[in-house]
């Protein structure tokens, strides 16, 4: 799933907040995201 398609209809509290924690970091891509998220 992208990203951007996260939605409060289909993601957790805490799936929101890693969004909106990304979306704060832009220089966060995709790929240093599925690195943190197998830590």
């Amino acid at each position: 799933m992208d990203i951007q398609e996260i939605t409060e209809e289909n993601a957790s509290q805490l799936v929101l907040k890693i969004k909106a924690e990304l979306l704060g970091f832009p220089e966060l891509d995709k790929t240093s995201y599925m690195n943190w998220k197998v830590k």
